[in-house]
């Protein structure tokens, strides 16, 4: 009695670890993916901007020394 109710109870915490480690897994990779998305929208309007502001500042010092 004690052996088999003892295997099946470390059954089935092998079970619930391995369930657990495969959610924590595909939770991770959920958040990288969603990371990366993130990332790759964030990128492009941000270089965008900052040459925006680099024109900007250099046609302002352009205005400025001509006067």
């Amino acid at each position: 009695m004690h052996g088999k109710s003892g295997r099946t109870m470390l059954e089935n915490h092998a079970v619930w670890d391995l369930r657990r480690y495969q959610q924590l897994q595909a939770g991770v990779e959920h958040c990288f993916s969603i990371q990366g998305v993130l990332e790759q929208s964030a990128v492009d309007p941000w270089q965008k901007s900052k040459r925006e502001v680099q024109r900007n500042s250099g046609e302002l010092l352009h205005s400025l020394s001509q006067e």
